[in-house]
């Protein structure tokens, strides 16, 4: 059977606050609101308003899940009970697990091609009815219920029925806290030599304020988006996004960044969008401004069964408040998979760009390579655990000075993993408690660049 569409195409592959970034300053960007941004508002017409009686119901269903989650009856109850209620998100968990048990339950997947056309999603929800029709022998009472889908379908595409998502900002806040081994980016070598054009080589060791420095930490991230479908079929993404980090003993260090996005949607057809967007990014460090960066965008993006196939090209500025030798400008290219089967889900994204300076700096023009893969398990009825992988490569083209190296080309290669655990505190999972492990480490040919990071965070995150 079909897995249905993730609004990756909904918002641009480089949109800074949606997409995989996990690289320089913004290291943690991607891996706090890649899953969170995931789905349209739950409000969005046909069938999207909230009938009492089946809030009610859902609420009673709710309040049962913890000992009976699991049982195919009350999953396909909780499922019909939260796709009346306007809650299609809710709905569309709880119908998956019953199709995952039961694949041969017909009426599960009708409800499933329902929910997807409360997301206004009507591409998923037609694949998920033909497959219905293909793979069973739908009696007349289901078949009637098809036809009537289909009917909406129609109304949903030819414009008649009013898809203005105007119900409210949905999105996240969490608060953690924890500690990282290396608050200050130490350098991660005790020493290195200096190579003077025409004199001797002189050993340097590196000081104790410049090497790694661990310490508390709290962190504190939230991001809001808001969706609006017009009756095109296209849809306009709003996004807000904001992280700050506080070290106890490490206040030049503290770190706080603001993105704010938008993009925009067209459908081509049955299978495939094509986007552009545009947005801005904010970094401060310590207690002063680092930089700001600019960037426009546009994709293109194709639904091949249970994957998603994307392409973007990028345009971005990168200004920064004090060291001007550091801005640039940096043209990208990317692309990205993303799968979904099951209680799993898979993302792998890639870009490359090159970073061309407004003026002279050291190391000069860089080639930078971005990748990463992401995993996320829903364990059970409460538990997900999510991993991620990231690997960064950047690679300058002039040597990067006379002293370090006899003027070697610098190259820098980052390799990361993160890990988080998460548990519903509540159970309708608007509650979460968090477990986040991240390990990092830059290795370069030039020891001065060369850095490691372990991290441990522990907290809640509320959803809205």
């Amino acid at each position: 059977m079909p897995t249905y569409r993730r609004l990756y195409d909904l918002r641009p592959a480089s949109l800074w606050a949606r997409c995989l970034r996990r690289v320089g300053l913004g290291a943690l960007l991607c891996a706090a609101v890649l899953l969170p941004v995931n789905a349209l508002a739950a409000d969005a017409a046909p069938g999207g308003s909230a009938d009492t009686t089946a809030r009610q119901a859902l609420q009673t269903l709710l309040e049962q899940q913890e000992a009976r989650a699991g049982d195919s009856d009350y999953d396909y109850a909780l499922g019909v009970a939260a796709l009346q209620a306007g809650e299609p998100l809710l709905a569309l968990d709880a119908l998956e697990r019953v199709v995952l048990h039961r694949p041969d339950f017909a009426g599960a997947w009708l409800d499933i091609a329902l929910v997807h056309l409360q997301l206004g999603d009507a591409d998923s929800a037609d694949a998920v009815l033909a497959s219905i029709e293909q793979n069973f022998a739908p009696p007349p009472a289901l078949r009637r219920q098809i036809i009537a889908a289909r009917e909406q379908i129609a109304n949903w595409r030819s414009g008649r029925v009013v898809r203005e998502l105007v119900s409210r900002w949905r999105g996240d806040i969490s608060l953690l806290g924890g500690y990282s081994s290396n608050a200050n980016a130490g350098i991660g070598v005790g020493g290195f030599t200096l190579t003077p054009v025409g004199g001797p080589t002189v050993p340097v060791d590196v000081a104790p304020d410049q090497r790694p420095r661990g310490s508390a930490m709290l962190q504190l991230r939230a991001s809001a988006y808001r969706d609006f479908a017009h009756a095109d079929g296209s849809v306009t993404s709003l996004l807000g996004y904001l992280r700050g980090r506080r070290f106890a003993g490490e206040g030049d260090f503290h770190y706080g960044e603001v993105a704010l996005g938008v993009s925009h949607t067209h459908l081509l057809g049955s299978t495939s969008s094509a986007n552009v967007g545009a947005s801005l990014r904010h970094l401060q460090l310590g207690d002063e401004s680092l930089a700001t960066f600019y960037a426009v965008n546009a994709g293109l993006r194709r639904q091949l069964g249970a994957c998603g196939m994307a392409a973007s090209v990028e345009y971005e500025w990168r200004q920064y408040t004090r060291d001007g030798y550091f801005s640039a400008q940096v043209p990208w290219l990317g692309g990205g998979l993303d799968c979904r089967g099951g209680a799993h889900q898979w993302l792998l994204a890639a870009r490359v760009g090159h970073d061309d300076p407004r003026g002279a700096r050291a190391g000069g023009d860089t080639v930078r390579l971005e990748a990463s893969a992401q995993w996320r398990w829903q364990i059970s009825q409460r538990y997900t655990l999510e991993a991620l992988v990231y690997y960064v490569r950047n690679r300058d083209l002039d040597g990067y000075s006379p002293l370090l190296a006899n003027g070697a080309e610098r190259r820098v290669e980052r390799l990361g993993q993160r890990l988080v655990l998460g548990r519903d505190i509540t159970a309708d999972g608007r509650w979460r408690a968090l477990l986040e492990l991240e390990n990092s480490r830059d290795m370069s040919n030039l020891p001065i660049f060369r850095l490691d990071e372990r991290q441990v965070l522990l907290g809640v995150r509320y959803a809205f």
